[in-house]
């Protein structure tokens, strides 16, 4: 390493030459001087010392969220009780919301899609990439609570005993089934397809007393068109 003891030395980090009184005293190097100088080597320990700083800061707000959950408040303010199926109040729910809200929202003015924020097509909020691993995501999903609930109903028709699952669907047997989908359909104002939001109900062990069995396409079409008198 090129330096001067009078004239000044090349720091190694940054590569500029600086005066020697810039650098700390280390007896360990051949010219007793530390190879960084003082700028950098503040740099660098200022850098460590957020890391470690935000490292313990995520611990302790880790251990203090638990012990809020543990004692029945909300994980966020820890003031009120958390909603039922839910780690947040009320009140934390609704903020959190409006400031996600708030966020896709610029997001969408700048032209970037909200997910990855990446350049979104124009008058679109999701960029080609976000929007087929948005569909191959819901499609995984309505395959994976189909399976459980038709296994759960038996998994095979209720009059053949077909157990395909590609050609077996829900039957009420009451025949009372699109009052059932427009009453969902009114509740969640089209956010979610009506069939869905019974897979989603059964799965989560809700409205367990509907009654309802299983059919297969051929066996469901003769019920239905069937004169009334006539279905079972």
């Amino acid at each position: 390493m090129a330096h001067n003891n009078t004239t000044g030395k090349t720091c190694s980090k940054c590569q500029t030459v600086k005066p020697a009184s810039t650098f700390r005293v280390d007896r360990s190097k051949a010219d007793g001087t530390h190879p960084w100088c003082g700028e950098c080597r503040k740099r660098v320990s200022d850098t460590t010392y957020k890391k470690y700083d935000a490292a313990v800061w995520q611990a302790r707000r880790t251990r203090l969220r638990h012990a809020r959950l543990e004692g029945g408040l909300c994980r966020d303010c820890g003031q009120a009780p958390f909603i039922e199926g839910h780690v947040v109040c009320g009140a934390c729910s609704i903020k959190r919301r409006n400031g996600d809200c708030a966020r896709r929202g610029n997001w969408v003015r700048l032209g970037l899609c909200i997910a990855c924020r990446r350049p979104a097509p124009e008058g679109k909020k999701r960029c080609s990439d976000c929007v087929a691993k948005s569909v191959q995501v819901c499609r995984e999903n309505r395959r994976t609570a189909k399976e459980f609930i038709f296994a759960r109903y038996g998994g095979r028709c209720a009059v053949c005993a077909e157990s395909a699952l590609r050609v077996l669907t829900l039957d009420h047997i009451n025949g009372d089934g699109a009052a059932h989908r427009r009453e969902l359909r009114r509740k969640r104002k089209g956010t979610i397809q009506p069939y869905y939001e019974i897979y989603l109900l059964l799965k989560k062990g809700k409205q367990i007393d509907w009654d309802i069995q299983i059919l297969c396409f051929n066996c469901h079409a003769k019920k239905d068109l069937a004169p009334w008198w006539l279905r079972t």
